[in-house]
Order: structure tokens, then C-alpha cells, then sequence
């Protein structure tokens, strides 16, 4: 009997199977999860980011006039706000990536306009806003910041 015992053994277990990906790697789901909060973070900052440069292009189609200059437009606050969102910009390109990519041109094309607003002196001549003006109808810049975030936004 104890030769029995001694000679005894156990069945080989049965050959590991690949287990599903879901149990090879548990935190899948939340890694999914995560990722989709942030293409939704992300496309919707990229929205706010076109509303508050679409409000500024408005404002700076309606200039006051300057106190400190005549024949000139007070733009000082329009530029400020400029060079503010351009941070913002910077900041976005940096961290979106494929969820946004639609609205790169778009992007583009307000970075190049809102560059030109941020170059303006406090005080600037009028004609050089009816030229940054030019542009935006040029481009159609309103509209497409509009259906842009309408996209973004879902």
C-alpha cells in the first residue's frame, strides 16, 4: 500500500487555455472608460475654446472708439483676450489628439486671426480692423467656428 501511495500521481493539469483579454488584463474596461471621459473632456474644452474666440470676433467687429487717440479704436481688452485664448490654444493642441482632429483647419484659421488681434496696439487705426474683419468674412471664419462646435458638441 505504501508503494501505492509513493507511485501515485496526480493527473497532469489540463493545458492552460489563453484566457479572455478582459482577465489577462482587468483595468481594460477602465482604460476605455478613461479615454472616452477624455475625448469627451476634450472635444468639449476645444468647444468652449471656438465660443469665447467667436465672441471675441464679434466684439471686435463692434470697436469703441479710443479715448487717448482720435480717429483710432480702443482694442486693448480684445487684444488681451487674444493672447489668452492663444494660451488656451496652446494648451490644446498639446494635450488633444485624434478627437479633435476635425477641427484642426478650423483652428488654424482662428489662431491666425486672433494673432492678428493680439498684434494690435491698444489703440489701433481702424483700417487695420477692418482688415482683421476682411479676413474672418474672407474665411468664413464665424460660420465655421459655428458648425464646428456644433460638432464638437455633439
Amino acid at each position: 500500500m505504501a508503494a501505492l501511495l509513493l507511485s501515485y500521481r496526480p493527473p497532469a493539469p489540463p493545458s492552460a487555455a489563453p484566457a479572455p483579454a478582459v482577465a489577462e488584463r482587468p483595468g481594460a474596461a477602465a482604460d476605455d472608460v478613461v479615454g472616452r471621459m477624455e475625448r469627451t473632456v476634450t472635444r468639449t474644452q476645444t468647444a468652449r475654446y471656438l465660443d469665447d474666440a467667436q465672441d471675441l470676433l464679434l466684439t471686435v467687429a463692434a470697436p469703441h472708439p479710443c479715448p487717448r487717440e482720435s480717429k483710432r479704436v480702443d482694442v486693448e481688452d480684445e487684444a488681451r483676450r487674444s493672447r489668452e485664448l492663444l494660451a488656451r490654444r496652446a494648451l490644446l493642441v498639446g494635450t488633444s489628439g485624434e478627437s479633435v482632429a476635425s477641427a484642426r483647419p478650423v483652428l488654424r484659421d482662428v489662431e491666425y486671426v486672433l494673432r492678428e488681434v493680439a498684434s494690435l496696439p491698444s489703440c489701433a487705426r481702424e483700417r487695420d480692423l477692418q482688415a482683421i474683419q476682411r479676413e474672418v468674412s474672407r474665411r468664413n471664419l464665424l460660420m465655421k467656428i459655428d458648425l464646428m462646435t456644433r460638432e464638437l458638441k455633439g
